[in-house]
């Protein structure tokens, strides 16, 4: 692969259909922050703020959040362990995380709190008070 290629792939592509092949395809939504595994990590880290928020009980992180991870695993081994990645493989993974995060996203709606579920759902990180501006 071309190596500057695959730094625009990794790092500076905005959008996946800039991806030429079903390895970079895989590539990009695992490596590059604009991929779906950057958006994987932001639902997970909504998703333990409200357990440590006490919104929901733990079981959430486990049906949400981090511990959801196959498609991620899967996405893992076609983007780093893999030369050749079949069309149907990468779009089951895509599939799968595109759902995981959806999912998320409706718990996070049916929260009972709703300025906590403004907050969780935009991202309403306060870094001078080192929590959710709650």
């Amino acid at each position: 692969m071309n190596y500057a290629r695959h730094n625009f792939i990794l790092e500076q592509a905005t959008k996946p259909e800039e991806c030429r092949t079903n390895l970079e395809l895989a590539q990009f939504h695992y490596f590059n922050p604009n991929g779906l595994h950057a958006r994987k990590k932001v639902s997970d880290g909504r998703i333990t703020q409200a357990v440590d928020l006490g919104l929901c009980k733990s079981g959430a992180i486990l049906a949400y959040g981090s511990m959801n991870d196959y498609y991620v695993k899967k996405l893992s081994d076609l983007a780093c362990d893999r030369t050749r990645v079949r069309r149907f493989e990468i779009l089951s993974a895509i599939e799968g995380i595109t759902k995981a995060i959806e999912a998320s996203g409706t718990f996070l709606n049916a929260l009972p709190s709703k300025k906590a579920q403004v907050d969780l759902i935009s991202g309403g990180y306060d870094d001078q008070r080192g929590s959710l501006g709650l």
